[in-house]
């Protein structure tokens, strides 16, 4: 800036110049008023929020009706005191504008349908319902294991999982899983999730898929049992998996079935090649094949019984890992030899006709 500029000289506070600058003034006026307009326009807009803001998604206000299709849904849902909101329906190609980002992990059990219900008390209160349609009772089951709270323990009863936690349900019945979440975990919240289940169960279930008998027999929880179609221990080959979660939370039993022996020892060769891209192998009881993680030092396996690949993963060690191997060998044995085979992955699965639920 010139000399000729300044206000003040270098020292004291005398004017340098005899006057302000008007113009300056006049800018610092203009700008100060900009200020006040904007701070004046944030604190209304702040009492007067846009009621659009805290609206449903259009889609599901698009959706939501009270003449829609309730599927499997019970009339009369909602408990005394609470209201239903219209239900919605979403299907393979639309779950999206529902569930962004999630809709991968229904998909990829076996997704056909799914109905959404909202249960409102008075204006701050709810209750979401998201009733999905999996297929079978193994999909059923697995995408519910698969979201679980950690440490959960769900009660397996009347053909499917049940558990009610703080402000949440989890409900299997069949080829259903029921996924509801309240606002808060008031009692009343508490109160309709019972009467939520309780509504349910009028909704036939099924026997429990043969791998819960099998893990169940070995002490493992119902909570523990998971169920993979796909990608299991991120194997690309490794399809429809049923896994079981030993009592020290980190060894991890399998078991897969196959058309014949041959499949099965073919998938073997590809297990062991997996685990091996992550560590290298050391002795096992009766020339087994076990597989040390380099970074973990956990061992892992896979043999082949009957017709059946079964295998340990991340045991602490080979002794460890050889115990639970035996048990799950025996207790393959002593399933039936008529077992289905798996349904078709569920990325190839056509969509299915059209049910009744009356």
């Amino acid at each position: 800036m010139a000399k000729e500029d300044r206000i003040f000289v270098k020292n004291g506070r005398r004017h340098y110049r005899p006057r302000y600058s008007t113009t300056e003034a006049k800018l610092g006026g203009v700008v100060l008023l900009g200020l006040s307009t904007l701070s004046a326009w944030i604190v209304w807009k702040g009492q007067h929020p846009d009621p659009t803001l805290t609206a449903a998604p259009p889609a599901l206000n698009r959706r939501a009706t009270a003449d829609a299709d309730r599927g499997p849904l019970p009339k009369d849902l909602a408990p005394p005191g609470w209201q239903e909101g219209g239900v919605a329906v979403f299907d393979p190609s639309n779950l999206y504008e529902k569930i962004d980002g999630r809709e991968g992990y229904y998909k990829s059990f076996g997704f056909q349908k799914m109905w959404f219900l909202a249960l409102t008390q008075g204006a701050d209160r709810s209750l979401d319902l998201e009733l999905y349609d999996l297929g079978s009772a193994a999909n059923a089951l697995g995408a519910c294991a698969g979201e679980l709270p950690e440490k959960a323990q769900p009660e397996a009863k009347d053909g499917g999982l049940f558990l009610q936690d703080r402000n949440a349900l989890y409900l299997t019945r069949g080829k259903l899983y029921l996924r509801a979440i309240g606002s808060d975990e008031s009692p009343e919240v508490q109160a309709a999730l019972q009467a939520v289940a309780k509504g349910l169960s009028a909704v036939p279930g099924e026997a429990l898929p043969w791998s819960y008998g099998l893990f169940l027999g070995l002490g493992i929880g119902p909570g523990q049992v998971s169920y993979q179609p796909q990608d299991a221990f991120s194997f690309g080959f490794a399809k429809d998996v049923h896994v079981g979660l030993a009592s020290d939370g980190e060894t991890e039993l399998f078991v897969s079935p196959q058309a014949d022996e041959n499949t099965a020892k073919a998938l073997v060769d590809s297990y062991l090649a997996g685990f091996g891209q992550y560590g290298e192998k050391v002795p096992g009881a009766g020339g087994g094949s076990w597989i040390q993680d380099r970074y973990l030092a956990k061992v892992s396996t896979a043999t082949v019984r009957r017709r059946f690949v079964v295998g340990v993963k991340g045991a602490a060690d080979v002794a460890t890992g050889q115990k639970w191997l035996e048990q799950l060998m025996k207790a393959v044995d002593g399933l039936p030899t008529n077992l289905p085979l798996p349904s078709a992955a569920p990325e190839a699965a056509e969509k299915r006709p059209e049910e009744s639920y009356e």
